[in-house]
Formats: structure tokens, sequence, C-alpha cells
């Protein structure tokens, strides 16, 4: 199950405003400094993958991974997308890549 709340959609119309709506990847990213994340991002669908189609939008998520993960919601707010799983990634808690000793409360 994928859910897109209608201010993550009204967002996501808004970046292809004028440009080809294209399908959108939800995928875990573990390159962020509070740890793994999901993520979006464009791209094409392949033969692993399940499609949703939510609207005037397609999400593409690979099956195993939705298999592990799933429900995914995606929302808007405080001027960022929060993509949320049935799982959770162990991320720090920690936003941002702050570089001051103790930041993170360490």
């Amino acid at each position: 199950m994928l859910e897109v709340t209608p201010i993550a959609e009204k967002e996501i119309l808004k970046y292809f405003k004028g440009k080809e709506i294209t399908p959108i990847r939800v995928f875990l990213n573990q390159a962020g400094c509070g740890g793994p994340a999901l993520s979006l991002g464009m791209d094409e669908p392949k033969d692993q993958d399940n499609t949703y189609k939510v609207r005037d939008l397609t999400f593409i998520v690979e099956k195993n991974f939705m298999e592990k993960i799933k429900p995914i919601k995606i929302d808007f707010s405080n001027a960022d997308f929060n993509i949320s799983a049935g799982i959770d990634f162990g991320s720090s808690g920690c936003a941002g890549c702050a570089s001051a000793e103790g930041a993170c409360g360490s």
C-alpha cells in the first residue's frame, strides 16, 4: 500500500508544472547525515518493481523492498516531504549534518 496525502500530491505536481510528469521512485537513501531514510527520485520502472498510480502520479517501489516496509505514506509539511513506512530504519533522530562537536547529543 502506498498513500500520498493531498498536500504532498500538490507539491509534487507543482514541481512538474510545465514539465513532463515522470515516475517517482521511493527508495532507501543510506547517504544522509541522520542515517538511512526513505527518499524520492525520478526514475523509470524496472522488471523488479511495483508501480502505484495515485491520480496523475506514478510511484515505483522495488517489489521485495515494498514487502519489507509497507505501508508507505508520503506527506509534506514544514517545506519538506515526510516519507514514513511500516518499519523504523533506526536513524539517529538528529536532523541535519551538524559539524559542531556535540551537536547531536554526543
